[in-house]
């Protein structure tokens, strides 16, 4: 925000800050109304985090953020299809089934996903954004994630399917706004950000890119119990053990030094610090760094 605003006289930004969010709030009365009336006496974290989404989400518009945007997308059409049920519970992203009484299941892995075939051939984005196509695709997934579930209905999440489409689709470059078939516009409007959580589709490329910066900052020492502490879990005495301490006590200093660091890196990155925190980033920003650590032990 610096480079944007490097001119503008600190009380003119705070002014023009302070009527944004008067107007963003007379805007999103309605879907705020719940929040600001209940017996919450401080609602500010909350219309804090919420401004910042709504600004995050004007900066990422889906002219720039094709991915975003087909997330949004297809939302829209599994909800008004009567060929799905979707559901989207507080604090998780919207999962569709074509049966009502389903299984919920975690998030399908990189590799899960890419083990799926693709049951078209493979199209530009403007071929694949269309009701029908999108519809097809979503059928596909849900029934072969169910085979794998052995034919047990399934709750499959919106992600996977975008992120399932982006492993066969070329998802980067600027969208072009314009009309479908049906006349409705092809840009989305202004989120949910009350009840809808997940409308905000997090970048996953800079959520990576912050992973293997993270792990750069680590020590070889912090990269070794790293990895056996977050990667399989082991307690202080096993890695003492696995790596030669005299006692616990030497992995827990190393432990509290990787805290910090961590702490520090994340205390203002979107998605991954406290006041925006998005599981599915952190677990993404966790899985680089493994894999990082991995890569580098495989190394000579």
């Amino acid at each position: 925000m610096k480079d944007p605003f490097g001119d503008y006289v600190p009380d003119d930004l705070n002014h023009d800050i302070r009527a944004e969010l008067a107007l963003f709030i007379a805007e999103h009365s309605s879907q705020f109304c719940e929040v600001l009336t209940s017996e919450n006496r401080n609602p500010c974290p909350f219309l804090k985090r919420a401004f910042i989404n709504y600004w995050i989400s004007k900066t990422r518009t889906p002219g720039t953020d094709r991915e975003r945007h087909l997330y949004k997308r297809v939302q829209d059409l599994l909800r008004d299809s009567n060929k799905f049920h979707t559901v989207a519970k507080k604090g998780k992203s919207t999962a569709f089934s074509m049966v009502g009484d389903s299984r919920e299941i975690s998030q399908l892995s990189s590799e899960g996903l890419s083990d799926i075939g693709f049951p078209i051939e493979k199209l530009d984005y403007d071929s694949v954004n269309k009701k029908e196509v999108l519809l097809h695709l979503a059928e596909h997934l849900w029934k072969e994630v169910s085979d794998i579930w052995e034919k047990i209905p399934v709750w499959v999440d919106i992600r996977d399917l975008i992120a399932w489409i982006g492993l066969h689709v070329f998802m980067k470059g600027p969208l072009v706004e314009k009309e479908d078939s049906e006349g409705a516009s092809l840009i989305d409007g202004v989120p949910d950000l009350a009840h809808n959580p997940d409308v905000l589709y997090y970048d996953r490329d800079l959520v990576r890119i912050w992973g293997e910066k993270f792990s750069n900052r680590l020590t070889a020492k912090e990269r070794a119990v790293f990895g056996l502490r977050y990667g399989t879990d082991l307690k202080l005495k096993d890695i003492a053990r696995e790596l030669g301490y005299k006692g616990s006590s030497g992995p827990k200093y190393v432990i509290e030094c990787i805290e910090g660091k961590l702490r520090f890196f994340l205390a203002d990155l979107p998605w991954l610090s406290p006041d925006d925190f998005r599981r599915d980033a952190f677990r993404l920003f966790m899985d680089t760094i493994f894999s990082v650590l991995n890569n580098a032990a495989k190394k000579p």
